[in-house]
């Protein structure tokens, strides 16, 4: 199996193309990122503005190059990132300091950033990490069905994420049942190879790869 542009592969590019590995970094993780930050309390001005200050930490002063695969997942590392910065906002908060300001990371800061990441990650992030990936995989069925005028983002997204009967799918369509069953079997199908496909770009190995499948399974509550 191969794992041609994964995210550990950025991380190794970086010195070499900052920018793009600040870019792809933080595609694939904002959302994630800033929605931990509303689940640790902050609104959700706020938790924007958060999120631009991890990723403003994680992507300067050769941090990536820095970064340790063997000391656990690179979301492990975002997520310590992110909660030594909140806690540091909300004690900044308590102390009536000004919140806006960035809080600096320092060796210490940096090293326990570090052995922080060798933890299980937070269970929150994880499922925020699922269901962006899941939400990327619908976007990109959504591009295909429209270039190439299917209708399995329709009939996936109307049977899985909102409910519908297959006669209600049918008569939306105005199609048979049985054709609708096709287009939900089928848009599953894609959807789940569209799943796997970005789960590659998080994985290093197959070892990875099977590891983050159980956890995306886990989070989602089925089998990708």
């Amino acid at each position: 199996m191969d794992f041609p542009s994964t995210i550990w592969t950025v991380i190794r590019n970086a010195a070499a193309d900052p920018q793009g590995a600040r870019d792809q970094v933080i595609r694939r993780y904002w959302e994630p990122v800033c929605g931990y930050a509303s689940k640790r309390g902050l609104s959700a001005e706020d938790a924007e503005d958060m999120a631009q200050t991890v990723f403003l930490h994680v992507c300067r002063d050769g941090f990536l190059e820095r970064a340790d695969r063997n000391k656990g997942r690179f979301r492990g590392l975002l997520v310590a990132m992110a909660n030594h910065l909140i806690d540091s906002w909300w004690r900044l908060k308590y102390a009536g300091g000004d919140k806006r300001a960035v809080v600096s990371l320092d060796d210490e800061g940096t090293l326990a950033v570090a052995d922080a990441a060798a933890k299980p990650v937070d269970s929150d992030f994880n499922r925020l990490w699922a269901e962006n990936v899941l939400a990327r995989a619908m976007e990109r069925l959504k591009e295909e069905s429209d270039r190439l005028r299917t209708p399995y983002h329709a009939a996936v997204d109307a049977f899985y994420l909102k409910g519908r009967s297959y006669s209600e799918i049918a008569a939306a369509l105005r199609v048979p049942e049985g054709q609708v069953r096709n287009y939900v079997f089928r848009g599953k199908a894609r959807l789940s190879q569209l799943v796997r496909d970005f789960i590659r770009e998080y994985s290093g190995s197959a070892e990875e790869y099977a590891e983050e499948l159980r956890d995306l399974g886990e989070f989602l509550g089925a089998e990708a």
